[in-house]
């Protein structure tokens, strides 16, 4: 199995998935190659290309549900103006355990 998912979250498997299932590679560097490029469309859209260099991944954390319902509280709680920027980070970097 470690094998396995090693292979999958590699390069290669990543290229798979990107020009036979249609996903999105996770390695930047598969961004500019030819094949994956021609394979979805999408990718060459100059609109999708300045959004994806403008994407921060969310954390890999072993607490991730905890994490990702407190980054959804904390952005929600900002939007709508019941909380400073300062505090909504802070409840983030607290589910972080920073």
């Amino acid at each position: 199995a470690k094998e396995f998912l090693t292979f999958v979250a590699g390069p290669e498997g990543q290229k798979i998935n990107a020009t036979e299932g249609s996903y999105l590679p996770g390695l930047n560097a598969l961004l500019e190659d030819n094949e994956v490029l021609a394979s979805n469309q999408l990718l060459t859209d100059e609109g999708f290309q300045n959004a994806l260099a403008n994407t921060i991944s969310r954390p890999v954390v072993p607490n991730y549900s905890e994490v990702s319902d407190q980054i959804q509280i904390s952005a929600h709680q900002y939007l709508s103006g019941n909380s400073t920027i300062e505090d909504a980070v802070a409840g983030i970097e607290k589910a972080l355990g920073e």
